[in-house]
């Protein structure tokens, strides 16, 4: 299944995951009016690569011939990167602003991984760029939907990790360790798109002190996995079919989700930094790296919609000559 269709993505995230919105346990999220838009944007990430005006540009193949989304291909050069981008593009502009999201942050983050253990493995002999390498294949060969959990609720900002009062776990840490895997405990914050991937990858949204090392912790995991729970902001008050009085919430996605870690176990080949604290923001400053491509790629598309439909509605009200309208849709296209 290296190519999913929109429905196979779609089908695959009804797994029994935990998720919550305004007190209520949602039983499926492909079908609940206030993630429904989120689902339906995500999938065009495997709509459009069946559509042939733009297999071209999304598919690649692999050493066998498969072919594969070519999000998954590491990126090697400019051009690799140029693609993406197009890719983005492309995305954002049939999805009325939108750039996806099943291939998005979580790709970047998984990017970044690459560089970033390569780094760890090269100064402290650890096997993290294999696990890498094998995560890699197998969001590839699964057509996996990422998503990158990396803020903290963080509590106290003026206390380290490891000095939050009253308890401990406004950052997630390991709590337990054993030959298997270790057991993670804490909460994430706002983390886009998280209740309709397929994966979810996790890291620190800091630098840490060795008194922190035990929240120098990188790893993936499913949504369904035991113990991980995803809690949306309330949507009460809002129309989701009703364009005109909320033309942002009724198409825009609404699933920012906070993440609670309730002792969750994450096997060994899915840890990618265990204690390892010199290297925590490493793995963060690269997945930002790689986000500072594809980010203002989407957004950029989305000012399109914004400064056309200004322009137009100068033009019907015969403004559009006007200096200081002009100048402030001059600026929006700075921008």
């Amino acid at each position: 299944m290296a190519l999913k269709t929109g429905a196979e993505y779609i089908e695959s995230l009804r797994d029994g995951r935990v998720v919550w919105l305004e007190g209520q346990r949602v039983a499926d999220v492909t079908t609940y009016p206030h993630i429904r838009a989120s689902v339906e944007s995500t999938a065009m990430d495997y709509i459009i690569c069946h559509d042939p005006r733009h297999r071209d540009l999304f598919v690649d193949h692999d050493e066998s011939g498969e072919p594969f989304n070519f999000h998954f291909k590491v990126p090697r050069n400019a051009a690799d990167l140029l693609r993406r981008q197009r890719m983005i593009q492309t995305v954002s502009r049939t999805c009325f602003g939108l750039g996806g999201g099943g291939k998005l942050v979580g790709i970047d983050a998984l990017h970044g991984l690459g560089v970033a253990c390569a780094s760890v493995d090269r100064a402290q002999g650890t096997d993290y760029s294999q696990r890498v390498a094998a995560f890699y294949k197998y969001c590839r060969d699964t057509d996996a939907a990422l998503s990158a959990a990396v803020t903290d609720v963080k509590g106290d900002r003026s206390l380290r990790p490891s000095k939050q009062r009253p308890h401990r776990d406004y950052y997630v840490r390991i709590v337990d360790e054993s030959k298997d895997g270790i057991v993670v405990r804490g909460a994430k914050a706002h983390i886009s798109l998280s209740p309709v991937a397929n994966e979810v990858i996790v890291m620190p949204c800091r630098a840490m002190t060795e008194a922190d090392k035990e929240y120098a912790v990188i790893f993936a995991i499913p949504p369904d996995t035991r113990g991980l729970t995803f809690i949306l902001p309330t949507a009460e008050g809002v129309d989701d079919d009703d364009w005109f009085e909320y033309p942002l919430a009724a198409h825009h996605y609404r699933s920012d989700a906070m993440l609670i870690f309730d002792d969750v176990f994450v096997p060994n080949e899915r840890i990618f930094l265990k204690g390892e604290w010199q290297y925590s923001n490493e793995a963060t400053y690269t997945f930002a790296d790689f986000h500072r491509v594809s980010d203002p790629t989407f957004k950029a598309a989305e000012l399109e919609i914004v400064v056309g439909a200004a322009a137009l509605m100068a033009e019907y009200h015969g403004l559009d000559r006007v200096s200081h309208i002009r100048d402030k849709i001059s600026w929006l296209v700075y921008y």
